[in-house]
Formats: structure tokens, sequence, C-alpha cells
């Protein structure tokens, strides 16, 4: 039965749309988080651990939640709660974005301290445009980041380390720019569209053949 199990990693990203861009550090590192603003995202945990390490990084960082709070969602976080949690201009809240690429690209660190996902298509889009990224070591973050070659696997819920692991990329240009170029080199390892196309194809292909 093993032999009849293939595992495809999402549904792929567009190469050329969400091209390779060095980053640039305009006043601030800008890090974001890209979801919806759910608990199982981790949106307490990246407040949390920006607020920790505030007194060291205040002058030289900003943190950025992108995307809709969910209303319909039992996990969703209710936008009055969210706004009192919020630490502006420090920590802000920009809601739903409808160009992402943009986001990307004006970032410096993704962060999604997920609880649990698929395949997030947002890390994948990240690794692509060449950004660093921390997130969490759970089924389905950690497939799109390699711990210290990329960005950083944290621990579920462990604000302590999420801290420590975003206060060392903010504090070092060199290994943000290393690890934006080694996303850039996994994403087309490993999730480009063509890629996972190939996959598919692959797959009915050897099904026609034994049929």
């Amino acid at each position: 039965m093993s032999d009849r199990i293939h595992l495809i990693k999402g549904s792929g990203v567009d190469l050329e749309r969400f091209a390779f861009s060095v980053e640039t550090v305009k006043e601030k590192v800008r890090l974001v988080l890209p979801s919806r603003m759910l608990f199982d995202k981790g949106v307490i945990e990246f407040i949390e651990a920006a607020k920790k390490i505030k007194v060291r990084v205040f002058n030289k960082s900003e943190f950025i939640l992108v995307g809709d709070c969910d209303t319909i969602n039992l996990a969703g976080i209710k936008e009055n709660e969210l706004k009192e949690m919020l630490d502006p201009p420090y920590i802000q809240w920009i809601g739903f974005q409808q160009n992402i690429l943009q986001i990307f690209q004006n970032a410096n660190v993704i962060v999604l301290p997920s609880y649990r996902e698929g395949l997030p298509k947002s890390l994948i889009e990240a690794a692509a445009v060449g950004r660093p990224i921390i997130t969490t070591d759970t089924q389905g973050c950690r497939e799109c980041v390699i711990e210290n070659y990329n960005g950083f696997l944290v621990p579920v819920k462990d604000t302590e380390i999420l801290s420590q692991r975003m206060e060392t990329l903010i504090n070092n240009s060199d290994m943000r720019k290393k690890m934006g170029k080694n996303s850039r080199l996994l994403a087309e390892k490993e999730f480009s569209i063509e890629k996972v196309i190939e996959a598919h194809l692959s797959i009915y292909d050897a099904i026609i053949h034994n049929s």
C-alpha cells in the first residue's frame, strides 16, 4: 500500500511572478506575519515575542501583521481585542492586502508561528521572493525551512525562543541575505509550480501504465 502513496509539496509557486529580490532596509528591519488573524496562526505569540525584545530593538525594527480578522472561525481574534494588543508603530496591523507580492518584497523577515498547517502558501511564496523565514517546527511549516539554512524552526507557542530568533535576524543583515538566497534556492528545488505539475503528471502516467 505504501508504494501507492505520493507526497506532493503543495500547489507550487510561480517563480517568475514571485521573483527573487534583494532585501532592502529603509528605516527599520521589517518582520511580517502574513495570515488571517487566528489564535492558531501564532498571532498572539508573534506579538508577545516582539514585546519581549522591544527595549533592545525598538529603534531598528517593526512588526507587521497582514491579514483579515476572521469573525466566522472559532479561532478568530476579534478586531477590538487585536487592536488592544498592538503597540504602534512598533507592532502594527494593516489588515488584508491585495498585493501580497509587494508585502514580501518590502519585508525583511517572514514569521509564521502557526500551531499547525498543511503547506503554507505564504511561506513558499516568501521563500521564492528570497526572504528568511521563522516558523514553527510542526507539520507543514517545517517543510518550508531547513534550520539555519533559510531560516529558523521554533517550538510551537515558545515565545522565548521565537523572540531570540527574531532578534538574531534583526541584528544580522549578512545572515538575512544569506538565508534569503537559500530560501530562493529551496523554492526553485522544491516548490516551483512546474515541478508540482510534473509530479502530478508522473503519478497519473504511472497509474495508467499499471492499470
